[in-house]
């Protein structure tokens, strides 16, 4: 094996492996999608609340929706991505700032928790945070 052939293997090898791995993230996203619309389907009483797209607290719901989709560590990219499959409608009118600020809200009201804040072109990175067990559970 020469050098150059030994270079293009070892690319191809990497650009498999980053392929492999958008495709499992996006089969995560879309299994949990599918979880989300059968327990929804189950719990009628819990669809059909949302808002319209336009409509004030849109963003808080189709946050609190996506957080249900998120990787365990996650940045607002993934949330971005987890309401595009939860509330495509919300995402594709929701803006990057809107998304912060609510990602915000919910850091001081301890739903999530931030692990690393961001700095320049470094995004936040959140986790959810433990929520307290009531009791019998």
């Amino acid at each position: 094996m020469k050098r150059p052939e030994y270079k293009r293997l070892k690319i191809s090898a990497e650009e498999q492996y980053q392929k492999a791995i958008q495709d499992a993230g996006k089969d995560r996203i879309e299994t949990l999608a599918a979880i989300e619309k059968v327990w929804e389907m189950m719990n009628p009483r819990l669809s059909g609340t949302a808002p319209k797209p336009t409509e004030y607290g849109s963003l808080v719901v189709a946050v609190h929706k996506a957080l249900r989709l998120v990787p365990e560590k996650f940045t607002r990219k993934d949330v971005l991505a987890a309401m595009g499959q939860g509330s495509p409608e919300v995402a594709a009118v929701c803006n990057q700032n809107s998304l912060s600020g609510c990602l915000h809200r919910l850091k001081n009201e301890g739903f999530i928790a931030e692990i690393k804040k961001g700095r320049g072109s470094s995004p936040s990175k959140y986790i959810l945070a433990e929520q307290p067990k009531k009791e019998g559970e």
